[in-house]
Order: C-alpha cells, then sequence, then structure tokens
C-alpha cells in the first residue's frame, strides 16, 4: 500500500512538470537523498519563516488543517461532508534552476458563496511537492501565502482557480518562485534642488509578480530590496501627476543603480492644455470633473513617464493643465447632469508656451454609478502603464 501511494504522488507530480514517469521518480528520490542529507546541517539553524516544519521525504504533507469561520450573517451554510472528496497536488520551483522550493505555504480557499468559507493550507515538502488529501467538491482558489515566503523570493500575485468534483485527483498548475535582488538610486531636480519624500515603485515585467515599493529620504537616496530578479521599471512618482520610469534588468547577488535628474513641471518638455467643457449648444459647464491620464516610452536619457491628474473646471468652465509630452485621453463628467465626454487620443509632442485650448463636447446622460466606472476604468488603465510598459 505505501510503495502504491508513492507511485500515485510520483505520477502525479511528473504529469506537472512533462516529464516522463521514470525520469521524474529519479529526480524525486534525488530530491528526497539531499533533503535528508541537509536536514542534519540544518538542526538549530533553521530560519523564522521555516521554524516548525521538518525535512525529508516522510514530510510530504507538513501542514493541513480546514477551518469554518464563525457564523455567517447573511445566511451562508456550512459545507456538508460529500463522502467522496477530491485531492489536490501540484510543484513549487524556483524559475531558471527548476530548483524545488521547500517550505513553501499554499492555501485553499472555498469561493462558493452559498457557503461559509473554508480554508486549508499546506506546507511543499524538499522536493517542492504539497497535496491536499480531502477536499470537499466545488470551487476554489490556491495561492502562494505570501507573507509567510522565504524573503529571497519575490512575492506572487494571484491565485489559480480550481473546479473539484467527486473523488477527482487534480495536478495544479506549477507555482514558479523568482529570485530577489536590490536596487538602490538618487533623486534630484534638475536644478540642484533636493528631492524628496516621493514614492519608488519597482514594477517587474512578470506581471504575476507583486512590485515592490520604497520612498525617497530626505536627501533623495532610495534603497529597496526584495525586487524580483528580471526586466524590471523603477518608478518615482511626483506630486505634480508625473511618474518617471527606468527600466534595467536585476540580477541576484548585484545591486543596480539608478539616477533621476527631472525638470521641475514648469520648466518640463510640454504644453498647458486648456479643457472646455461644453455642452451641445456651446454652454460652457462649469464645475465639470475632468480626468486626465498620458503616458509615453522612454527614449534614451528621456524616462517613461506616467501623467495622471485631475481637476474641476472653474466657475467659467475652464480648467488648465501642464502636461509633458505624450498620448493623452481625457474624460469630462458633468455631475449635475450627467452628460460626458471624452477625447481618446491626443497627442503632446511639441514644446507650447501659451495654453492650448481643447474643447469637449459633453452629451447623453449617466447615473453616478456609470460615471464612477467610466473614471474608474481610465484610472485603471493608467495603473496597468506601470506595470505593461514594453511597446
Amino acid at each position: 500500500m505505501r510503495q502504491s501511494h508513492s507511485f500515485v504522488r510520483i505520477a502525479l507530480v511528473a504529469s506537472i512538470l512533462g516529464a516522463p514517469l521514470t525520469a521524474h521518480a529519479q529526480v524525486v528520490i534525488e530530491a528526497s537523498r539531499l533533503a535528508r542529507e541537509q536536514a542534519a546541517a540544518m538542526v538549530g539553524q533553521r530560519p523564522e519563516w521555516a521554524r516548525g516544519a521538518l525535512s525529508g521525504p516522510s514530510t510530504r504533507f507538513l501542514i493541513e488543517s480546514g477551518q469554518t469561520f464563525g457564523t455567517d450573517e447573511t445566511g451562508r451554510i456550512v459545507r456538508k461532508k460529500s463522502g467522496a472528496p477530491g485531492r489536490i497536488g501540484g510543484l513549487v520551483y524556483e524559475r531558471g534552476t527548476r530548483r524545488p522550493v521547500p517550505y513553501v505555504t499554499v492555501r485553499l480557499t472555498s469561493t462558493e458563496p452559498q457557503y461559509v468559507v473554508e480554508k486549508l493550507e499546506a506546507r511543499t515538502d524538499s522536493a517542492g511537492y504539497y497535496e491536499f488529501k480531502t477536499v470537499e467538491p466545488g470551487k476554489w482558489s490556491l495561492l502562494v501565502v505570501a507573507d509567510r515566503l522565504n524573503p529571497i523570493y519575490a512575492k506572487p500575485r494571484g491565485s489559480q482557480t480550481i473546479t473539484v468534483a467527486r473523488r477527482q485527483s487534480i495536478a495544479a498548475n506549477t507555482f514558479v518562485l523568482s529570485r530577489t535582488a536590490c536596487v538602490r538610486g538618487k533623486a534630484a531636480w534638475s536644478d540642484g534642488y533636493v528631492l524628496y519624500d516621493a514614492p519608488i515603485t519597482v514594477s517587474p515585467a512578470d506581471s504575476s509578480l507583486l512590485s515592490r515599493t520604497g520612498m525617497l529620504d530626505g536627501v533623495g537616496d532610495f534603497n529597496i530590496c526584495g525586487a524580483p530578479i528580471d526586466s524590471v521599471m523603477v518608478w518615482m512618482h511626483l506630486r505634480d501627476g508625473r511618474s518617471l520610469g527606468r527600466a534595467t534588468r536585476l540580477t541576484e547577488g548585484t545591486v543596480r543603480t539608478m539616477e533621476y535628474r527631472p525638470d521641475a513641471i514648469d520648466n518640463m518638455e510640454g504644453c498647458v492644455l486648456r479643457v472646455l467643457p461644453k455642452l451641445n449648444d456651446g454652454t460652457p459647464v462649469p464645475r465639470a470633473q475632468i480626468t486626465v491620464v498620458g503616458r509615453r516610452f522612454e527614449q534614451g536619457a528621456r524616462p517613461a513617464v506616467v501623467f495622471v491628474k485631475e481637476a474641476l473646471s472653474d466657475q467659467i468652465g475652464e480648467a488648465e493643465f501642464k502636461v509633458p509630452f505624450g498620448v493623452y485621453e481625457v474624460l469630462v463628467v458633468n455631475p449635475r447632469e450627467g452628460q460626458t465626454g471624452r477625447v481618446e487620443r491626443m497627442v503632446v509632442d511639441t514644446n507650447q508656451k501659451t495654453a492650448q485650448p481643447l474643447r469637449v463636447v459633453l452629451r447623453g446622460a449617466s447615473t453616478p454609478a456609470e460615471q464612477g466606472r467610466m473614471r474608474a476604468e481610465l484610472l485603471d488603465r493608467a495603473e496597468t502603464y506601470l506595470y505593461v510598459w514594453t511597446q
């Protein structure tokens, strides 16, 4: 019986990696042997994030526990045991080397709204393998628990959605972890004045990984560790609506250095945009809500730019924005009567000393909820530009 169960486990892991059964069986056996050898050396030296865990092939199922959280005021019910549970297994390995990663906590959460939420946890063994042996049929969400992850690995974002049928065995998609590196830098205004207290974001090219954030200190320096290795964009966010980004490549064991010397907004390349909201009959719209979003790709010494600014038109129905070079979208909403208007593509590529008028005609009718959705979609697009920054 014990040999049969081991064979099932090896078959499941092999199916996840797409490797031949016999070849992967050798990998698992070798990983188990190495784990036994390393376990003795690790006694008393195990890091905080792995405390309480064991090593070796006998600890295949390190943690597995289910909980029902309190009573539910919405009338959700406790799921009854089906008597025919399924099981879910999978692997966690390192990007590039494909080495298995032990001590990773994986969480399975029920997502069916009619039931009280259930959570199960498992931890990977020395071969990077985890398994939930008893999973009730239904819909579940599977993810790596980021706050319990060894800090040498970048925190992944997102989860897998899994539907389990009665007595079904499922091989989950493999979780692939990236190692981390550090990036440091310095920022100052182009006229030499210190730039401080600006937030910094390190965005990985791989959107499945979480970004890392930091802040310029009082002398304009920053030092951020825990960013995933590989290509990243390092963004500095200014209070004037600009986010300035430079692409680089982080490698393990090295520290990349960045430098920013932006012009103050009054001296930057661009123009003053005067937005003029009008009704169909030409009537100006005072107190209109205006959202301006733009972007520019990095070109040589010019950093990438994402620009986001919101304002209300004044009593005569005008609002001015100083905008850098880029491609822009403009959304204008009359919150009192529900008319909306937008400019979906406007290019700013020349310096203009005088304000450039942009007439936006407001039409139709919309509810406050619809107006909120239009604004949220535009702002979400601006946030996406920080993570999808290649042409």
